[in-house]
Order: C-alpha cells, then structure tokens, then sequence
C-alpha cells in the first residue's frame, strides 16, 4: 500500500506503533465555509470552535492580531490572506465571523510522549453548513500545493476544496498580512451609534442555533434563543420583546405553525415579522405558512446566508 509504519520503544513504558496508509479516497464530517467568494470545506475534527467576533475582542500581541479564547490569546488572522485569495470586500465594524482550528502534535521527551495542541482562528465570510465529505487527493501534480488535503465534490456538482487545518497554521508564519484591527477600528466609532436590533432564534437543534446566531452577531444584531415555540412565547411576552423571530417549523411542545400563529392573532404582536426557516419544501407546507401569516418562508436545502440577511434587512 506504500505506507509507513513508525515504532517509538521506551524501556519500562512500552512501545507506540503508528500505521500511516495513504488512502485514495477518505470520508469525514465536513464544515463549509466561504472567504473571498469561494467555498471551502475544514474536516470538522480539526474545528475547535465558530464564534462572532467584535472590534472589542480584538487585540495585539507581539505584533500580530489575536483574540481571548481559552484563557490564552489565540492568533487571528483572514483565511483569504492565508490562502493568498484576492479580497477586496471591506472588514464589517459590526461583527466578524471566526472558526478556531486546532491541531495535537505528539512531542517526545524523556518522561515520554506528549501531545500539544496549537490554535488559530480564521476569519472566514460565510458559515455555509454541515454535512458529510468523500476527499480525494489532488494528485501527483498538485500535492505541493499547501493549505488543501484534498477535494470533494458536492451534490450540485461544485468541486470544493478540503482544507488542511496544520498546513494552514504554518501559512500564517508568513508576514506581510494587514491587521484586521487596524482596519476595523477607523469604523468602530460609526458602528457604535447604530441601534442593535434584536431576533429570536427558534431552534430545537443546537448545530441550527448555534450556526444562526453566528451569522446574525456577525451582521450585527443581538440574538435571544429559544429550544421550541412555546420557550419563545414566553420570551416575547415576558422579556424584551425582539424585532424579528427566526423559527424552524418541527419542533416539540410547540411548533413553528402554531408559534406563528399565536404571535400573529395576538393584537399586540401581530407586527412582529416572522421568518420560517424549514426543512419542509412541499407546497402544502408553504401554504400552511401563508395561512398562519408568515412574512417569509426559507427553505434550510436551499439557506443562503446572504438571502437571509437580505429578508431580515427588508423587515426590520
């Protein structure tokens, strides 16, 4: 198979074997994420963790932009730049999206093996999703190519490259990459005498919320959570009441129907716009979301980021 093995033998602690076999094809959860226009996949194993950044979070160590994470600072820096990708879009003063990567490296010494783990946080456009990933290597040809461990290939067809979380960290020992806080902070001051709106999130599914309230920090707003829709009902009509409710559709004790409906019959919320983020794609199912009032309907098979902040901006 032209693999390798390695053997590591300490007296009186025991002997490691690793087997490395290089496989043509390999199969891993996958998170898709967008920067500079394109998609790219990161094998989730290697995600520690997606988070909205602000201007506050970020600062300067040694020089070089990080971020608080762990009770250490964590070098942030663009995936584009990295990937050395032309990126022309301007750095929102409003929130930022980041997804820290993490790596274990086995170090040898004479009490043994040990494991240290490095991280970075990335800067990326867009969280895209979640799903499984068939790689395949690039070939003789490319495989100098740092950064990508391979490509897959999704069900519309898009070949998206898979890449390669510790290749990437050793890219970002390159200088000459501009300070994303030196380029946010001129913009800080205007973005602060902007009113923050508020939008509930209803999701029983916690990948659902969690990518949600990523994408809406980043654009700025504040997010409230709800796990169904009776939890929301009592947060609309207990608390601050949100400018805007995002719910799923199937969800226990309440669904996303009746929580619509409730909202929409009641005289003092029935202003409250209501978006409909399902999986259900049938012509029934967005005819029941017309007859409890929804003011939009978005279809998870077909979620675009990009679309639901546009419908948001629209309603608020």
């Amino acid at each position: 198979l032209h693999g390798r093995i390695d053997v590591e033998s300490r007296p009186g602690q025991g002997t490691t074997f690793v087997l490395v076999l290089p496989l043509a094809l390999t199969g891993t959860r996958g998170l898709l994420v967008r920067s500079a226009g394109q998609l790219f996949a990161l094998p989730i194993n290697t995600v520690e963790r997606t988070l909205s950044l602000q201007p506050g979070d970020i600062f300067t160590v040694e020089g070089h932009d990080a971020i608080q994470y762990g009770g250490h600072p964590v070098r942030l820096v663009r995936l584009s730049e990295v990937l050395e990708l032309p990126d022309d879009a301007p750095t929102s003063p409003k929130g930022l999206l980041a997804v820290i990567l993490s790596v274990t490296d086995r170090l040898s010494s004479q009490q043994g093996i040990a494991r240290q783990a490095r991280q970075v946080a990335f800067i990326i456009d867009e969280l895209a999703g979640e799903q499984e990933v068939v790689i395949k290597d690039l070939g003789k040809q490319l495989i100098r190519v740092a950064g990508f461990s391979g490509a897959t290939v999704m069900g519309s067809g898009e070949v998206v490259l898979v890449l390669n979380a510790a290749d990437l960290m050793k890219l970002t020992l390159r200088s000459g990459q501009r300070s994303i806080l030196e380029a946010i902070t001129p913009q800080v001051a205007h973005a602060a005498s902007v009113e923050r709106k508020t939008i509930l999130v209803v999701d029983d599914s916690i990948t659902t919320r969690t990518l949600e309230k990523n994408i809406l920090e980043a654009a700025g707003y504040r997010v409230m959570i709800a796990t169904d829709g009776y939890e929301a009902l009592g947060i609309i009509r207990s608390t601050e009441r949100p400018n805007l409710v995002v719910t799923d559709i199937v969800m226990p004790r309440m669904d996303g129907f009746e929580l619509t409906r409730q909202i929409k019959t009641d005289s003092q919320l029935a202003e409250l716009p209501v978006i409909l983020v399902t999986s259900l794609d049938s012509a029934e199912d967005k005819e029941r979301g017309i007859e409890v009032q929804a003011d939009a309907y978005i279809v998870k098979s077909s979620f675009d980021q990009v679309n639901l902040l546009d419908t948001i901006e629209q309603l608020i």
